[in-house]
């Protein structure tokens, strides 16, 4: 197979998300995750491959009015000029060159990845949930959803931020990439930052894994900040 067919086939395949799932996220930070799918696929970052891929993806928002069959390159392309560094820092490059996730962009796409993977296990839960709880003439709501601390600890541990930590320490990490952690945008209020922090490190006290708990208790002070009043760190 060609590597023109073998990108043609990938697109095709691209499965889309439930518009509930993404509904209230940026355009842009959309945008983002769908860059790194067809980079991690080795899909050249053309204009047509990534308004393909996002209609594909995210046909709710990327359609083309009055022909939701289509995708709308225009809409797609307006994104990507809002990704640029005079605006959101997301992504560099133009139409005729072709286009690359700056590390901003990068850690928005991981931050993307994690809710949007964060939905579709609290859906799919909530509906095996409702089920169970219907089948045993139980109140819907009476059982909380349950959150596995293996997967919390595996996220930690596949971060941007967590091999940087591991490479060099944290002197110079980036304020985006602990919000890409957490699966946070900026700005998000800081009780929630505090409390996406406390879960992963309750999951790595309860998993006994002392090197994610010690990585996590060095964010909480390198990122103070994002916790309580004062400066915040650069981003």
């Amino acid at each position: 197979m060609s590597s023109r067919s073998r990108h043609d086939s990938f697109l095709s395949d691209l499965q889309p998300f439930g518009e509930v799932l993404y509904k209230d996220i940026p355009m842009d930070n959309l945008a983002a995750y769908g860059i790194a799918v067809l980079d991690g696929q080795s899909i050249p970052l053309t204009i047509e491959n990534i308004a393909v891929a996002l209609f594909r993806l995210f046909p709710a928002k990327f359609a083309m009015v009055g022909f939701p069959q289509y995708p709308d390159g225009m809409r797609a392309n307006r994104t990507l000029l809002h990704m640029q560094p005079k605006y959101r820092n997301f992504a560099t490059g133009s139409a005729k060159r072709g286009f690359s996730l700056t590390s901003t962009g990068r850690s928005v796409a991981e931050a993307t990845k994690a809710l949007l993977e964060q939905h579709v296990v609290s859906s799919l839960e909530t509906a095996e949930t409702q089920t169970e709880t219907l089948a045993a003439g139980e109140p819907y709501g009476a059982r909380a959803r349950t959150v596995h601390d293996e997967d919390l600890v595996a996220r930690v541990r596949d971060s941007m931020l967590y091999d940087q930590y591991l490479r060099e320490g944290l002197e110079s990490a980036l304020g985006m990439d602990f919000l890409g952690m957490l699966g946070v945008f900026s700005p998000t209020p800081k009780n929630v930052v505090k409390r996406e922090l406390s879960h992963l490190e309750g999951a790595a006290e309860r998993q006994g894994d002392e090197t994610v708990l010690a990585f996590l208790r060095e964010c909480r002070k390198k990122f103070s900040t994002y916790l309580a009043g004062g400066r915040k760190e650069k981003t």
